[in-house]
């Protein structure tokens, strides 16, 4: 089992206490050296044969949260089957003793061990962008990390490609008293820092698995936007093909625009763990959801905030328009599209 956790009060206590359980209970783990974002876990555990992770995070939500996610073996969020599997036997234990291993003394059996997964994951996303057309265009950047889990690895990837400019990247179990969404009104000050001052300002959620992006002139560009663009960037400039992927709540416009290119769209319920399962079985070249969560074929069947990010870097780097054109250019192609602000 890998362990995981984020910077949030008590996350990495909680990991080791998990590690502890497990161990006791003849289970190898490997945990995190550090706070990473969940889809950092999420590629780290498709890499090696294992029965999946767990993650300490309350992802989006207030400071005074926290909460676990559990990722099965193939790296995609848990369906409701495994969840409810997972609850039944946690009622099934009732007052049951729960066994513990020391830490310390885990390691020296090694039962548990460390992983490092910062470098494998950010050579995973320079394979799947084209860092030269990115550094050719030589872009402005502001990324607001919100105190959260993007904080070392967006710069460390864009830093090289772009004059990048960070906000709020030291962590801060509080967050700089904002809840760590973005969205418009959590990103008042990224737009204000982006106006007129560089082509792109960029953003995370608490653990990273969520996006958030201002055009140049400060104007919040929501997530059916985004998706919009990305899909029409991965068929018209990287030629990718197959199915796409969108949840019930998210904009019919990626169905419009997969049509035009004789590409089949699935519909599933609201949440990711839905949209993950197509990219994985039947090939979606982008699965995407309506709340700021998106994946591509190739990577991991889980949402990505900084893949989705490095992305629309990418196609801005393409395209060289504001994004603003471009929606423009899709509304008379597709359809009127308006810039929606939450």
């Amino acid at each position: 089992i890998f362990i995981g956790y984020d910077s949030r009060f008590f996350s990495d206590r909680f990991g080791r206490l998990s590690a502890e359980v497990l161990a006791a209970n003849s289970i190898p783990v490997k945990i995190s050296k550090t706070d990473i974002p969940t889809p950092v876990l999420a590629f780290s555990l498709s890499r090696v044969p294992s029965a999946g992770g767990i993650i300490f995070t309350a992802s989006h939500n207030p400071p005074i949260y926290n909460g676990i996610k559990f990722i099965p073996e193939d790296a995609a969020p848990a369906l409701p089957e495994v969840t409810e599997a997972i609850e039944k036997e946690l009622s099934a234990l009732g007052d049951a003793e729960i066994k513990t291993l020391p830490f310390e003394e885990a390691k020296r059996q090694h039962i548990v061990s460390t992983f490092d997964p910062f470098h494998p994951y950010i050579e995973q996303i320079n394979s799947l962008i084209d860092v030269e057309q990115i550094k050719a265009a030589r872009l402005k950047i502001v990324y607001d990390a919100l105190h959260g889990e993007g904080r070392n690895y967006l710069p460390a990837i864009l830093s090289p490609l772009c004059d990048l400019k960070t906000m709020h990247c030291t962590s801060d179990p509080y967050f700089g008293g904002l809840t760590p969404e973005p969205i418009a009104r959590n990103l008042q000050e990224l737009s204000e820092a982006v106006k007129d001052k560089a082509h792109l300002g960029l953003a995370n959620d608490g653990d990273a698995d969520r996006f958030g992006v201002v055009d140049f002139d400060g104007t919040y560009i929501n997530a059916n936007q985004v998706l919009s663009l990305l899909l029409y960037h991965l068929i018209k400039n990287r030629g990718m093909k197959g199915p796409v992927a969108r949840t019930v709540a998210t904009t019919n416009l990626l169905d419009e625009i997969a049509r035009s290119y004789d590409l089949p769209t699935i519909e599933t319920p609201v949440g990711f763990k839905f949209i993950g399962h197509k990219i994985l079985e039947e090939g979606a070249i982008l699965g995407g959801e309506e709340s700021g969560g998106m994946s591509i074929k190739g990577h991991i069947p889980e949402k990505d905030g900084i893949l989705a990010l490095c992305l629309i870097t990418e196609l801005r780097a393409m395209e060289g328009k504001a994004l603003k054109v471009l929606l423009e250019e899709l509304s008379r192609k597709y359809g009127e599209l308006s810039l929606i602000h939450i």
